[in-house]
């Protein structure tokens, strides 16, 4: 029987051992990027609303999905171990020249205490978990590997200390120790790659989220179904009635293509907020018409600031004013009035154009006047439209205008500029000749509410303290400066009167 056999089958058998030797570890990498990549996809489609489950995710989307993490993770290992290898080296080298061996004595007692704290901040860590301070579940896995590393680099330092005749023969319990200290640098690796994925996948959604307004590419989705999203989210259009020959269709915009996979496509609005964690995971079908869409310009040229998300649900729908119609959003004078409950005398009206270069005079000027600093044509600035009035008993003023930029972006910088500059101006005085003669001025206080600036500011010569407010909206910013009683309550009421009469379609 033994002459019958295969001659073969030593040759077989080895190349099925060598086979064996690679399918093994390639299997083992597979699945640490498939567990690593679905945690890390999971975690960021989480933070959106959406189950990875129903988007379809096959399992090489997910390996695909593993490199950041894996890349990082081995990265940070690589590093770490070519820095405690060419310690050893430099330890190892000491030992071979015959001296410092008290002093590699000394190194392994001080790893081995050090080894021990960081064994028992880990091993606490595991066991009341409620302990570590929030954010810093990382330092468990992190103590137990460097506390496992140490454990093994401290008796390797031991034995390296002694001549080599002197070194006992390893034992059965050195071997087990080692097995164990690998075992739970292992885990411990495991572990942090784990944490790592989560909050890199964490990271991931809120960078997904956050760069949803500015993308270039848009969706417009037709669809027979009715969407209740709420409006601050889409726009909507019924495109036919229910008696047409295609029934009932309706439009919404200010989609975004998120993910794709077959004919299903994960829709996410533009204005995407953790309070309207909306998503849509529509098929492309008879029913669901999909149309791309590609905007350039809109998304630097709108920008991402309040005074535009806060009313508008993406960039591509937000409206701007310009000349006559940023001029009708003054009110009249007796409008004015009704709102403030005093009886105006005729108003004076006022407008202004931009200034050649930059002003010299200091912004904390304009903390107290409105007009007190011109702004540069450089700033996006166009035009300003205002008005003042004087109440009849010379008491109370208000001076209240609009001004023009070229682009919301421009709008909004000039508000974050103008925030920035009042709020470090609390306290100081100036001299300004605001109304007449040069008077001195303080400025006493400066807040932020309902997305508006206000600076307060005071005059020892003219008595009546002034309110001064500042807010945005597309590419209009409104201004108002009231002065005399209840300069707050005024400036506040007509800031928001004026933002409302923004022409928002």
């Amino acid at each position: 029987m033994a002459d019958n056999a295969d001659p073969l089958a030593p040759s077989v058998h080895k190349w099925i051992g060598v086979i064996g030797l690679v399918i093994a570890p390639t299997t083992l990498v597979t699945g640490l990027c498939y567990y690593f990549g679905y945690t890390a996809t999971r975690k960021m489609f989480g933070y959106l609303g959406i189950d990875t489950d129903a988007v379809g995710f096959t399992t090489n989307d997910y390996v695909a999905r593993s490199t950041g993490v894996l890349f990082v993770a081995a990265l940070v290992t690589l590093l770490a171990g070519t820095a405690v290898l060419g310690l050893c080296v430099y330890l190892a080298r000491i030992a071979e020249s015959g001296q410092h061996a008290s002093a590699l004595r000394t190194v392994a007692r001080i790893l081995v205490v050090v080894a021990a704290g960081t064994l028992l901040r880990g091993v606490v860590g595991v066991l009341r978990p409620a302990w570590a301070p929030d954010g810093q579940v990382w330092l468990t896995p992190v103590t137990l590997a460097v506390g496992a590393c140490l454990v093994m680099m401290s008796g390797w330092v031991w034995r390296l200390a002694k001549p080599k005749h002197e070194r006992a023969a390893v034992t059965l319990a050195d071997r087990a120790l080692v097995a164990l200290s690998v075992a739970v640098l292992v885990l411990a690796l495991f572990w942090s790659t784990n944490l790592f994925a989560t909050k890199a996948g964490e990271v991931d959604g809120i960078n997904a989220a956050g760069n949803l307004w500015s993308r270039e590419s848009t969706v417009i989705l037709d669809t027979s179904d009715r969407l209740f999203l709420p409006k601050e989210l889409v726009v909507a259009h019924k495109l036919t009635d229910a008696a047409s020959p295609q029934g009932e269709t309706f439009r919404y915009e200010c989609l975004r293509p998120f993910a794709v996979r077959g004919d299903s496509w994960v829709l996410i609005p533009a204005n995407w907020r953790p309070q309207f964690g909306y998503a849509i995971i529509v098929d492309a079908d008879a029913t669901h018409r999909i149309t791309l869409r590609t905007i350039k310009d809109a998304p630097d040229r709108i920008g991402n600031g309040d005074n535009v998300r806060r009313y508008w649900p993406c960039p591509e729908v937000v409206p701007t004013a310009s000349g006559v119609a940023v001029q009708a959003m003054l009110p009249s004078v007796t409008e004015t009035g009704e709102r403030l409950g005093i009886a105006w005398d005729a108003g004076e009206d006022y407008k202004q154009g931009p200034a050649a270069r930059s002003p010299d005079s200091s912004r904390c000027a304009g903390a107290v006047d409105t007009a007190a600093v011109p702004i540069p044509e450089s700033e996006g600035f166009e035009n300003r439209f205002g008005r003042r009035l004087v109440a009849p008993d010379q008491k109370s003023t208000v001076d209240e205008s609009v001004l023009e930029f070229r682009s919301p972006s421009e709008a909004w910088d000039y508000l974050v500029a103008t925030r920035t500059a009042w709020s470090g101006c609390v306290g100081s005085e100036l001299v300004l000749a605001a109304r007449g003669p040069a008077q001195r001025y303080r400025i006493d206080e400066v807040v932020e509410t309902d997305r508006a600036v206000f600076g307060a500011s005071s005059s020892p010569q003219s008595g009546p303290p002034c309110w001064h407010g500042v807010a945005a909206i597309s590419n209009i910013v409104v201004d108002v400066r009231a002065c005399g009683t209840d300069t707050a309550v005024r400036a506040t009421t007509l800031v928001d009167h004026l933002r409302d009469r923004f022409p928002r379609t």
